[in-house]
């Protein structure tokens, strides 16, 4: 089911009887062995590509269900005067948060995500670990991200070597679930902005969404998955004056209920 995170093969998926296939042509002596090796590259193509297409279909779903995450962290700087943390300089949102909001998502879809950490080769003056993300889907297809380099934080007097390398190994699967999944990052729920008037653009973009929206969930789906990243970070931070949804969530609703 979609909704568990199981090892059996997707429906169209017919492992066993491509099995079976294969050891019964090997038993033919008709068949030459150049033959098999050809008819088994081809099946094994064409299960490949099934298993991708499967792959991006739950990918998809799963990357339109992420809301937006609220940046909970903060990057402070120092107060001069007394060498305490002082005025925030920027936010960020935290691995912790992140991925207990992504990961009921993903399973709900079929899909796990995990990491590999490859380790510092050599001596170096800044030694930089590299994180992988790796997704993996319940039809058996894989996908794993570029390395992403991470400096390790140097021990100092507040933080210890450990401590170093599990906040650069923590910075380096925070950065590679964003870029893996798409997901956009705001401020604070309260943060959103009314808009009292919008512009001609932004008019046209919202008559754009609720149209498609009213064509139900796929076609939304299929909408969003094409829009700009501008447009849809605009939708998911925005709302008509006296509206309680943003306008993305609010044309969700809309889609589920033109679904009936």
């Amino acid at each position: 089911m979609a909704n568990e995170v199981a090892t059996a093969e997707p429906q169209g998926l017919d492992l066993q009887q491509f099995t079976n296939e294969m050891i019964a042509l090997a038993r033919d002596p008709k068949v030459d062995a150049d033959k098999m090796r050809v008819m088994y590259d081809l099946q094994r193509d064409v299960v490949a590509d099934r298993r991708k297409e499967l792959f991006n279909q739950a990918k998809m779903a799963a990357m339109f269900d992420m809301p937006s995450i609220t940046k909970d962290g903060a990057i402070r700087g120092k107060d001069k005067a007394n060498g305490q943390p002082g005025d925030i300089r920027s936010r960020y949102s935290t691995f912790k948060q992140l991925y207990a909001t992504v990961k009921p998502i993903l399973k709900q879809h079929g899909l796990v995500m995990d990491w590999e950490i490859e380790e510092p080769e050599g001596e170096s003056k800044v030694p930089m670990l590299k994180v992988r993300s790796v997704l993996r889907h319940t039809g058996g297809h894989v996908e794993i991200s570029g390395a992403m380099p991470i400096p390790i934080v140097a021990a100092n007097s507040t933080v210890t070597l450990a401590q170093g390398a599990k906040g650069s190994v923590e910075t380096g699967k925070r950065v590679t679930l964003i870029a893996s999944l798409g997901i956009i990052e705001e401020e604070n729920p309260q943060d959103h902005q009314v808009i009292e008037e919008e512009t001609d653009e932004q008019k046209e973009l919202i008559r754009t969404a609720r149209l498609e929206a009213a064509k139900g969930m796929a076609e939304y789906q299929a909408w969003w998955k094409s829009a700009k990243p501008a447009d849809k970070q605009w939708l998911m931070n925005n709302k008509a004056e006296g509206a309680q949804h943003t306008y993305h969530d609010s044309n969700k609703k809309a889609a589920e209920a033109a679904d009936g």
